[in-house]
């Protein structure tokens, strides 16, 4: 027999509610609800959750005029449909292994999910005996990730979802003073722990990139979101914004690398149709075809004296410049 639709509303109701300390409105879980496609309105909201926290461990405080709704912070986890060992098994490895390379703006909203994966990873069987065998070793430095207000990714977030503008204080790297303007918000980024909006700002057309750690304020605004004729967000990403992913001219890249660079190469290679042929003195040649990108050129700088240069003789040249300018700074 289906569920009738008042159960199905207060299963997505629980669902909505975020573990303390984070909380919801009543008018927001109303307007999510809503969303969601559940014909509801605030004051039906307020008597559902008021019935279900006789129930639940649910709480809620006041400030003003606005009530708050959480789940208590140790409330026992319900499971809203079952969590099968797969599934938590792998949120279980995600949180453990992945936790420090994804953004703290993701990881914050899976706490109630990992908290989840491990009830049910207890009940199924022992998880230690899978985390004693797996591994994690990143290639590049890990740095620190920036901290985002919670209160202000909610706003963006929101905003984003439900394509509306909103107002934002925004300080600039290396600035002391917050601005504030309008932000017509069109798509979020993450690249190496920072988590960027790509949005225009007031009425103008030219597509730019906020950091989010480096909003000081943000307040949703019922103004519509106005996207830029022709704007997607993936050829922004490859092509006309600042990431370097795809961009730059193809050019035939030809190096010599040590033994110890090409094992790299030889698993992992810059492109399919890379070749290898031997040099001498334990050295290789490796030709590719490649597009010259900003990520390109730091990535044949970060080995150093172990790969040099022969094609094409404009980045020959680059390379030579910027290793002579570190040599002298070392003297």
């Amino acid at each position: 027999m289906p569920m009738p639709d008042s159960a199905l509303r207060q299963i997505e109701m629980l669902r909505l509610v975020p573990r303390e300390p984070r909380s919801i409105t009543v008018s927001r879980l109303a307007d999510q609800l809503s969303g969601s496609g559940y014909e509801i309105n605030v004051r039906s909201v307020q008597r559902d959750l008021n019935a279900l926290s006789s129930i639940f461990d649910l709480r809620n405080r006041r400030e003003g005029r606005v009530t708050y709704w959480y789940w208590a912070e140790h409330a026992e986890i319900v499971d809203l449909p079952g969590m099968s060992p797969q599934t938590a098994l792998t949120m279980f490895v995600v949180e453990r292994f992945l936790y420090d390379q994804l953004p703290r703006s993701i990881t914050g909203f899976l706490a109630q999910q990992f908290e989840q994966a491990r009830e049910v990873l207890k009940k199924s069987g022992n998880p230690d005996a899978w985390m004693n065998k797996v591994r994690v070793v990143p290639r590049s430095q890990r740095l620190i990730q920036p901290k985002i207000n919670e209160e202000i990714l909610k706003v963006i977030y929101g905003a984003l979802l439900n394509d509306k503008k909103f107002m934002g204080r925004y300080i600039k790297r290396g600035g002391r003073v917050s601005k504030a303007f309008s932000i017509n918000p069109l798509g979020i980024v993450f690249r190496d722990g920072v988590t960027y909006l790509v949005a225009t700002q007031e009425d103008e057309d030219k597509v730019l990139l906020f950091a989010l750690h480096r909003f000081r304020g943000a307040e949703q605004l019922d103004e519509e979101v106005v996207v830029p004729k022709g704007f997607k967000l993936d050829d922004y990403i490859n092509t006309d914004g600042p990431f370097d992913s795809n961009s730059g001219e193809f050019i035939d890249l030809e190096f010599k690398a040590t033994e110890d660079v090409i094992q790299v190469l030889r698993e992992t290679p810059l492109s399919h149709n890379q070749g290898v042929r031997p040099f001498d003195n334990d050295l290789v040649i490796v030709a590719v075809r490649i597009r010259e990108t900003r990520q390109l050129k730091r990535w044949l700088l970060s080995f150093g004296a172990e790969v040099e240069v022969i094609e094409p003789p404009h980045l020959r040249e680059w390379v030579r410049e910027q290793l002579a300018g570190a040599g002298e700074l070392y003297g």
